[in-house]
């Protein structure tokens, strides 16, 4: 199937591609956390809404703002907020992180959700390209829980990926042209 201009690569992901996508995001946040501290300037609305959405407790909030009072504190407040952060929270943290409207209150970030996404989609294509190992074969310590139909992949809406020049297969198809390949170097060993 080839990829639109207009393509959302989360959308045509398999379970493996978005169980591999989710690993490369956790692990490039903990690769990153300085320069996402970095990106957010100010404590609002960065605490208020880890609060409000439940990643950071009353008690953390009110220590960071009072933190906070001198402004170029703030990255190293933020850094410490996020090294605070439960590995299961990892994931939802990005979705808030790379919402719109905190691209738009911290526009240093945009550039980090870019690099997130070149990186991922890079892998994803990749591995469709190369017919890689999936995900779901490796041994990997992400326990993603997906709900059904439409939003059966919850976090990684930030993810939309335009790359009109690359073909993105399904795992199937890529099991498919694996085995075509196989199927076609025995034909040849067999004829030589």
């Amino acid at each position: 199937m080839m990829a639109s201009s207009s393509s959302d690569l989360r959308r045509r992901m398999s379970p493996e591609d978005y169980k591999l996508a989710c690993e490369i995001a956790v692990k490039r946040f903990k690769e990153r956390k300085v320069e996402i501290s970095d990106a957010i300037k100010t404590p609002f609305p960065f605490l208020e809404t880890l609060r409000d959405n439940k990643l950071i407790t009353n008690k953390i909030y009110e220590e960071s703002k009072a933190s906070c009072e001198n402004q170029s504190a703030v990255p190293k407040v933020v850094y410490a907020v996020l090294n605070k952060m439960k590995e299961k929270c990892h994931l939802p943290l990005l979705e808030i992180l790379f919402s719109e409207f905190m691209m738009k209150s911290y526009p240093d970030l945009n550039g980090i959700c870019k690099g997130f996404k070149d990186v991922i989609e890079n892998k994803i294509l990749n591995q469709a390209s190369t017919g890689g190992e999936s995900a779901e074969n490796r041994n990997t310590q992400l326990n993603i829980e997906q709900g059904t139909g439409e939003n059966s992949y919850p976090f990684l809406s930030w993810l939309s990926l335009d790359k009109s020049n690359y073909t993105v297969t399904s795992s199937a198809d890529s099991a498919e042209c694996r085995n075509r390949k196989r199927a076609s170097q025995r034909f040849h060993l067999s004829t030589e």
